[in-house]
């Protein structure tokens, strides 16, 4: 139905009606203009509030902005970081761990750990890298409390023969026994030496995945095949054949299985355990450290006794005296399998 014009209703024009005379202003009292005035000012007000209200609005957009932005940012950071990690080992710990007083490590000796090197069969030639160093190879796994322990002491072994310049920190895992050492995983660690090869693997990270650990790194056709050759028969029982941890020390010593009683380290921080490698009395400092130093008279066989300044060193010489002979090929290298060690098999 068609709109009814109201009966008053002016026509839309911007000046007087045609047939009309145009209304003169009416006089007005100074006092007439108060509403007007009112009205003027509660709207200024209410602009107010309302530039206001936006402005808080701004400023409440731009800081969910940010957040997002902060979010975002930590999200790559945790893609980009190591699997099982928790972020770089502290400055601090990295130096204490890698620049052991040589009197402390004079004194800590073989530390009374029991002997854990294999010598290996029918005198191989020494394994060398790229640049014909001797290489150390080390297969592991994050959620392996005895990789844990076994970490600590290659990292001070090896520090002796070059610089790590990244270890990321990470635990075993909280389900196995002993649960959640804190230790450092090789996964992303940066290493250079003068004297050294290292290569390393680690094969699962400290995750579970349903039944089984989360794989993290693949090892190499290379790696595998010495995994094959010496992670097995005749140097450790078929059953325990491509377990954790295992260290490869030119071809020429293996270390499989734990190489000390990892519970030592049970219930102790990163620093914690960094603190106590320089006391020499401790328990700590005796195992990791007499391991540590087992390795390096091993590693100095390799390099022929370079650099001199550590080969040379006490207790050093001793213990190369003390490492095992190579074997023949009829002479069996085997001994009982440790009784801690982790299999290849992730269940």
């Amino acid at each position: 139905m068609a709109k009814t014009r109201k009966k008053n209703a002016q026509p839309p024009t911007s000046g007087p009606v045609r047939g009309e005379t145009q209304a003169r202003p009416r006089p007005t009292s100074p006092g007439s203009n108060r509403g007007t005035i009112r009205n003027t000012g509660r709207n200024v007000r209410r602009r107010a509030t309302r530039q206001r209200r936006s402005l808080w609005l701004l400023i409440g957009g731009i800081l969910l902005a940010l957040l997002a932005v902060i979010g975002i940012f930590i999200y790559v950071g945790q893609q980009n970081q190591a699997p099982g990690a928790s972020g770089p080992t502290d400055p601090e710990v990295l130096k204490a761990v890698t620049s052991i007083d040589p009197a402390t490590l004079s004194t800590v000796g073989d530390g009374g750990v029991q002997p854990f090197l294999k010598a290996t069969q029918n005198k191989p030639p020494i394994l060398t890298g790229a640049n014909g160093k001797p290489k150390i190879f080390y297969s592991g796994a994050e959620f392996c409390p005895y990789c844990a322990g076994e970490r600590w002491a290659l990292v001070v072994a090896l520090s002796r023969f070059g610089t790590f310049s990244a270890l990321p920190q990470t635990t075993s895992a909280a389900e196995d026994s002993p649960p959640s050492l804190s230790t450092v995983s090789f996964y992303s660690s940066k290493y250079q030496s003068n004297y050294i090869d290292l290569d390393t693997v680690e094969q699962f990270t400290n995750k579970r995945s349903g039944n089984f650990y989360e794989p993290l790194q693949t090892p190499t056709s290379e790696q595998q095949q010495l995994i094959n050759t010496y992670n097995g028969p005749p140097y450790i029982d078929k059953q325990y054949a491509g377990g954790f941890p295992f260290v490869d020390i030119a071809n020429q010593y293996l270390a499989i299985g734990p190489s000390f009683n990892v519970e030592v380290i049970s219930n102790l921080s990163q620093k914690q355990i960094a603190e106590k490698l320089s006391d020499s009395s401790s328990d700590v400092s005796k195992s990791i450290l007499g391991v540590a130093n087992t390795f390096t008279a091993a590693i100095c066989k390799a390099t022929n006794n370079q650099p001199a300044s550590v080969c040379k060193a006490d207790p050093i010489p001793a213990l190369q005296q003390a490492l095992p002979e190579a074997q023949g090929s009829d002479q069996l290298a085997m001994s009982q399998a440790p009784e801690a060690l982790f299999p290849r098999r992730e269940d």
